[in-house]
């Protein structure tokens, strides 16, 4: 699977979430610029988090893997 194909998802997905801030330039498992958001509010009261969380600890593989958003 190529680079730009799993980028052209992550637009895509952006897209249907309604993310405009997201910056491609930047790799969303690195928890840099806009891909993570944290929330100020009480964890009971988090409702909507703006986050995309990797696994980077897949054994065999030397990639970082976006699991959830």
């Amino acid at each position: 699977m190529s680079i730009v194909y799993l980028e052209n998802a992550l637009k895509d997905i952006a897209k249907s979430l309604g993310k405009k801030d997201w910056n491609f330039d930047i790799d969303p498992c690195s928890s840099k610029s806009n891909w993570v958001i944290p929330s100020t509010d009480p964890p009971r009261l988090r409702i909507v988090v703006s986050n995309v969380s990797c696994n980077c600890f897949v054994p065999g593989d030397n990639f970082c893997h976006v699991v959830s958003m």
